[in-house]
């Protein structure tokens, strides 16, 4: 680096012409490797928070279910599907939500179905998703407690 730093009284000022062309094509160059470093270990953090928002939505979906069979007295049924979630009142046609971003159900206990009884209670359950490599599972026990791992 050109010039040196002195004090006058006041702040630090650099005396000279500032930085060379060498020195500053060194820190690009030291920034570029760190930046490159860093870009697997983001995409990498950013599945595995796409993953547990997925996850999270299918819990969300579960709980609507067993809230629906305890108000209206009937068993409701929820199937997952590879990307796309199935939810209804047994022996009605179900509707349809997509998993968001790719996520999708590669191993399901009792074939991917869980059913909620009128009294809340259900099939036990445990639905793995994967996106990216990563992989998150959904249990649902037969009290109808359901928890992400």
């Amino acid at each position: 680096m050109c010039g040196s730093w002195r004090r006058s009284g006041g702040p630090f000022v650099l005396d000279g012409q500032g930085f060379t062309l060498l020195e500053l094509l060194f820190l690009l160059g030291v920034s570029a490797i760190l930046a490159a470093a860093a870009v697997p270990a983001a995409a990498q953090m950013l599945a595995g928070v796409q993953l547990r928002a997925a996850a999270l939505g299918v819990v969300g979906t579960l709980t609507r279910a067993r809230r629906a069979a305890l108000a209206e007295g009937r068993s409701w049924v929820v199937r997952v599907e590879g990307g796309a979630v199935l939810v209804g009142p047994l022996g009605s046609p179900p509707r349809t939500e997509n998993l968001s971003n790719g996520t999708r159900l590669v191993e399901a206990t009792s074939g991917g179905d869980v059913r909620f009884f009128p009294d809340g209670r259900a099939e036990n359950m445990t639905l793995i998703f994967e996106l990216k490599g990563q992989r998150r599972a959904v249990v649902v026990n037969q009290r109808g407690r359901l928890r992400v791992e």
